[in-house]
């Protein structure tokens, strides 16, 4: 048995064991009540963003990056276009863990590309990140959003959806003036609605009423220009029709 077919086995095991049973319970209006008992905090979620820089550095910078999926692809298609040779594209990650999608946009993009990256997460995710990058000065950590100051890009993997009070998230975005925004993994619905994740401990987020976002943005100055599904698949099997999300989306905004 080759060492193909037991990584395609492993891995469609993998999407049968997450898609076996619901993830997500209910439709409430807010985060009020659903418990938090989540592991983004703890060691766990720490040693696995290690792990996914460490896999991502494995990756030949002078080749096709083996590690990138198609949606974290994105970040590179948006990026790419901005690089000049007088200024660093300047990129904020919100919920960037320890860094492992700077890699993966070095990797996409070759070692020449000028860019400054800043990591905004947790405490334990921004103290490996800087221990891990200690010798490079493109990136940098920190716990919090700046109070001002500008990016061309505000990018976010799948974190958007734990902050409560996100309508202040996305102006505080905004306020950076980015050329893009790119939102990847974040689920969408017809309307907005908060609901309880339970793969991993508990934890409230949002699903996030499509048409809600777009007039949000559309009142700081940016349009939705591009949105697709990602690769993600949820069993949803213990909501309604209407309230049934399968995947989640990929969204990009952009200044107008």
């Amino acid at each position: 048995m080759n060492a193909w077919f037991l990584r395609k086995s492993f891995q469609a095991l993998k999407v049968y064991w997450y898609r076996r049973r619901p993830v997500f319970r209910g439709a409430f209006p807010s985060f009020a009540g659903i418990p938090y008992e989540g592991w983004f905090s703890g060691g766990e979620w720490r040693d696995k963003a290690i792990a996914q820089v460490q896999t991502a550095r494995r990756d030949d910078p002078s080749f096709v990056p083996q590690s990138l999926s198609l949606s974290k692809a994105m970040l590179a298609t948006v990026v790419g276009p901005l690089l000049n040779d007088s200024t660093p594209v300047r990129i904020l990650d919100f919920g960037g863990a320890a860094g492992a999608d700077y890699v993966n946009l070095r990797n996409a993009l070759g070692p020449n590309a000028r860019i400054q990256y800043l990591v905004v997460d947790e405490q334990s995710l921004i103290s490996a990140g800087t221990d891990l990058f200690k010798d490079d000065p493109a990136i940098s950590f920190t716990t919090t959003l700046p109070d001002q100051g500008h990016f061309d890009v505000v990018y976010s993997c799948s974190s958007l959806q734990y902050i409560d009070d996100y309508r202040s998230a996305f102006a505080k975005f905004a306020s950076y003036e980015p050329k893009a925004m790119l939102f990847l993994r974040h689920c969408v619905a017809r309307e907005t609605f908060a609901r309880q994740q339970m793969n991993r401990g508990s934890m409230p987020e949002w699903a996030y009423g499509l048409s809600e976002i777009e007039t949000l943005f559309d009142q700081h100055g940016y349009r939705l220009v591009m949105k697709c599904y990602s690769e993600d698949e949820f069993n949803s099997d213990n909501y309604p029709t209407d309230l049934r999300i399968e995947r989640s989306a990929n969204l990009l905004f952009a200044r107008w």
